[in-house]
């Protein structure tokens, strides 16, 4: 992670973490604005996902990025890997909602 490396960079950089969700609240406990993609959550192929917790994004979350890594999927599996979910992650990403998503997880 950049982050881990001797690199000064300004807190108006916007950091992309991958890797996993203990790294996005690391990354923004630094004061950085992010955009989450945590491997342990938005990878549609790496397992089914969790709740993601009530911790405040709101001001430091950019962006959310949903993520599928074909070395795991083809065309005989792909539909069920990605739906519903990436639907489910596009509601949470683009509907502007701030706070507990308890009323978007039965959905």
């Amino acid at each position: 992670m950049v982050l881990d490396w001797d690199i000064t960079l300004s807190n108006e950089t916007i950091v992309m973490v991958w890797i996993s969700s203990e790294d996005a609240v690391a990354v923004a406990e630094r004061g950085f604005r992010i955009i989450q993609v945590p491997s342990d959550y938005f990878y549609l192929d790496c397992g089914a996902g969790e709740s993601l917790g009530d911790y405040p994004t709101d001001t430091i979350s950019l962006a959310g990025e949903q993520m599928l890594w074909s070395e795991q999927s083809g065309p005989e599996n792909l539909d069920p890997i990605v739906w519903p979910r990436a639907a489910s992650s596009a509601e949470i990403f683009w509907s502007a909602v701030y706070g507990p998503t308890t009323t978007l997880d039965f959905r």
